[in-house]
């Protein structure tokens, strides 16, 4: 599938070359990358399961950053032609409508897409994305792979914790300069098996509707 995008124009070459994270009969945790292999075992944050692995973040996701126009070509009520540019404020209890040319929007969310903060006092927040373009503030979280790695509300969950809100606060170069996707080459992913994740996302749901119901 990674072969598939690198022909299609969609990753760098580079991106061919797999990272494998496994445990030695040590306890302690290597990385071979093509014919290199060294110990990182300072790197691991805490133990996970053994049915478990640590993937590099961006062996397993594309971060898309996003754009827009000039503002001379910001509308403020629909029109035929044109589509609805996501900002920051928009996830909020605030919303202002923009529309922007159809023509003119390059990067675009489907409904349900994640969405990354990228700047300022938003930097780490995470949304559930609407269908429109969405703006320079806003990254897209984009899963390499067709094939089920992943459960949706497992990724979303993980940018939610503390594993990827504390990291994204040290690896960017101030709150205003934000991060780009070169910043997350070495954050690392705990993946579970597929049933696990949904395991996790319903005992986290559960705990919640608990909570909410007191």
């Amino acid at each position: 599938e990674k072969l598939q995008l690198v022909k299609e124009g969609k990753l760098k070459k580079s991106a061919l070359t797999d990272s494998v994270i496994y445990k030695g009969d040590d306890n302690k945790y290597f990385e071979k990358i093509g014919k290199t292999e060294q110990d990182i075992t300072d790197e691991i944050p805490f133990d996970i399961p053994n049915t478990w692995v640590w993937v590099r973040h961006n062996d397993l996701f594309d971060i898309s950053g996003g754009s827009q126009p000039p503002k001379s070509k910001f509308i403020e009520r629909e029109k035929e032609g044109y589509i609805r540019l996501f900002q920051i404020r928009d996830y909020g209890s605030n919303p202002q409508p923009i529309y922007i040319p159809l023509s003119t929007a390059s990067k675009i969310s489907q409904k349900g897409d994640i969405l990354l903060a990228r700047y300022g006092a938003s930097l780490g927040k995470v949304f559930y994305a609407e269908y429109g373009a969405y703006n320079v503030a806003l990254a897209k979280v984009i899963p390499l792979y067709e094939s089920r790695l992943i459960f949706q509300k497992y990724i979303f969950l993980y940018y939610c914790s503390s594993i990827y809100q504390n990291e994204i606060v040290n690896r960017s170069r101030c709150a205003q300069a934000g991060f780009n996707k070169e910043d997350l080459n070495s954050l690392l992913f705990p993946l579970p098996p597929l049933s696990e994740q949904y395991r996790i996302v319903e005992k986290y749901e559960k705990a919640i509707a608990s909570i909410m119901s007191r």
